[in-house]
């Protein structure tokens, strides 16, 4: 698959994107026993939708994605939400060399 799939996009994905409902997300991290600390690793993350919304019950968070635009976009969005914790990594989810068990989720 080609990295300039989705070039030219990320405006009308930022702006039409569904958000993930929050009572999913309560769950999910009710489900996952979250303390605050730990790693959560967003694998194709796109505008960061989920890497922002989960970054303040995690340590540290590794959002993964392989276009530079989507990514700048969510850097942006968690510079504007102050979330320094977040690592952005501009590459596709197969050269992700995490450990087994290296993150919560």
């Amino acid at each position: 698959m080609s990295r300039d799939l989705f070039q030219g996009t990320v405006p009308y994905y930022a702006r039409y994107r569904v958000p993930y409902p929050q009572p999913l997300l309560s769950q999910v991290c009710e489900q996952a026993q979250l303390t605050g600390t730990g790693r959560l690793l967003d694998l194709g993350c796109g505008t960061g939708e989920l890497a922002i919304r989960l970054a303040p019950r995690f340590q540290e968070v590794i959002a993964v994605d392989p276009d530079a635009e989507m990514l700048a976009t969510a850097k942006q969005k968690a510079r504007d939400q102050q979330l320094p914790n977040i690592q952005w990594r501009h590459h596709s989810a197969e050269q992700v060399t995490a450990e087994p068990g290296s993150c919560e989720l």
